[in-house]
């Protein structure tokens, strides 16, 4: 009903012996049964009143009210997934690859390509998706970074240093979830680490088997492992 309905602050107010007063136009009076929403509509305006800065642009989806493709991204995530219980830990979130960050979360969501997932998209494998370190159970994550029994023993023998008698998780996301709370001997910056650099050379040594028909040797993982820590 209002006669300019895109009339800015400035054209529906005045300022009158240095108090504010709105001075909203209408097109009609109004009916009887539109009073009380009229009245309604003046306090709400009456309890705001305009201060003499500059307006700006306030961002709600990020505390500091400016806008950034990240605080985006983070309001959508948040809105539409929710926080998730796993994240890269802010000690070593600097120091870990892009890529094996990214490679992490896809981890711990079960997201990884590994024959188990492949298979649930309709590829047929050959041998039926076996494990190529033990070859007596189908690959998927769980089994390929926990349960199999060569991969086993990689954090059996994390643990042993750390004097830690432990259970094997169910999965990658139950592990993460769980690491920081198994450390005792190591510095906890390198304890966060190691998870990611066990699991990645895991990874890089599996596609050398799979692709490029290569053995695949413990002793190469640990290594490398060791090394990327």
């Amino acid at each position: 009903m209002a006669t300019d309905k895109i009339a800015t602050v400035a054209d529906v107010g005045i300022k009158e012996q240095d108090r504010w007063k709105w001075d909203v136009s209408f097109r009609r009076k109004f009916f009887d049964w539109e009073l009380e929403q009229h009245q309604r509509f003046l306090k709400l305006t009456n309890s705001v009143v305009p201060i003499d800065e500059d307006d700006f642009l306030y961002w709600k989806g990020d505390n500091a009210g400016l806008f950034s493709v990240k605080g985006l991204c983070r309001f959508v995530e948040d809105k539409k997934y929710g926080r998730t219980d796993w994240q890269i830990p802010k000690s070593i979130k600097q120091m870990i690859p892009a890529k094996v960050g990214v490679f992490m979360w896809q981890l711990q969501r079960d997201r990884v390509a590994t024959k188990a997932c492949l298979m649930t998209r309709g590829m047929v494998l050959p041998e039926e998706g076996m494990c190529n370190m033990c070859t007596s159970n189908v690959e998927s994550s769980a089994h390929l970074f926990v349960h199999c029994e060569i991969i086993w023993q990689f954090w059996c023998r994390i643990m042993q240093r750390e004097g830690q008698n432990w259970v094997v998780p169910q999965d990658m996301k139950s592990l993460l979830l769980e690491w920081g709370n198994w450390r005792i001997k190591t510095d906890k910056i390198l304890w966060d680490i190691i998870s990611y650099a066990l699991c990645w050379s895991i990874w890089l040594e599996r596609n050398n088997t799979v692709f490029n028909d290569k053995t695949f040797c413990a002793e190469s993982v640990w290594d490398l492992h060791l090394a990327r820590i």
